[in-house]
């Protein structure tokens, strides 16, 4: 029977995680990748964005909206607004069942939603594919080991940064990743993850997200180095100081 891809996620959740290795979940993850290439080419670049976002985060739209813009992902149009064309980008997602509306307001417009966390793996898998985006630390809440084994080629000099912190109350960090664009490695270790911070070139970052990183990272980033940021969210991270606060406040590309 043809399913759409929000059918067989609910297939999904109905018969639980047994079915990971199953030939009905490699189909569906067949259905989603073509769902993926089916994009037209302007909304590739704001599917893989939404890897940034941990498993079961709930996205909001405005800042959603606004990050795509700022990144650039959105082109000039004459009849509205680069957040307005965004909006309408995440709208084509939520009638593609790409996201799941978790609120919407009386007019029809889904204020917030959720990536389900198998359509989640396969955009981190596109994510190594493209090389669009460097994530460190697990994106999975569960710290899912298949996560934390992943093994791609390092790059030197990172673009885009995402870092989930461990704000679950689950210690450690379960996994990470590192890249040029948009390469995943994933690493066990803290030590290791601390070396992705020391050794990687984070002079070309134009990207960074620290959403709800509770402790500060060691080593310690320094934002005044951050030249050609665009895009700087740092949700929950209450461990910022007067002077890294003066930093970014020097950073002249910002846009979010």
């Amino acid at each position: 029977e043809n399913k759409t891809p929000a059918e067989w996620m609910k297939v999904c959740d109905r018969l639980g995680s047994g079915l990971s290795t199953s030939a009905m979940m490699e189909r569906m993850r067949r259905i989603m990748s073509l769902s993926y290439h089916d994009l037209p080419y302007h909304l590739k670049a704001c599917f893989l964005y939404l890897s940034v976002f941990r498993e079961g985060y709930e996205i909001k739209r405005g800042p959603l909206v606004r990050r795509w813009a700022a990144e650039g992902f959105v082109g000039s149009r004459r009849e509205c607004t680069p957040e307005e064309a965004a909006g309408k980008y995440l709208d084509e997602f939520v009638g593609r069942s790409i996201v799941t509306p978790t609120r919407v307001v009386s007019n029809s417009v889904v204020r917030c939603c959720k990536v389900h966390d198998i359509m989640l793996e396969m955009m981190i898998e596109k994510c190594m594919e493209e090389n669009f985006i460097s994530l460190l630390g697990s994106p999975s809440k569960h710290g899912h080991q298949q996560h934390a084994t992943m093994v791609a080629a390092g790059h030197d000099k990172i673009r885009r940064l995402s870092v989930h912190g461990a704000h679950m109350s689950q210690g450690k960090q379960a996994g990470g990743v590192h890249d040029k664009h948009l390469c995943r490695r994933r690493i066990k270790k803290d030590e290791e993850q601390d070396d992705v911070l020391s050794s990687g070139d984070l002079s070309c970052v134009c990207s960074l997200l620290m959403l709800r990183c509770i402790e500060k990272p060691m080593p310690v980033i320094n934002f005044a180095k951050l030249k050609l940021i665009r895009v700087l969210d740092l949700e929950g991270c209450r461990w910022l100081s007067n002077h890294d606060l003066e930093d970014i406040c020097k950073l002249s590309l910002l846009r979010y």
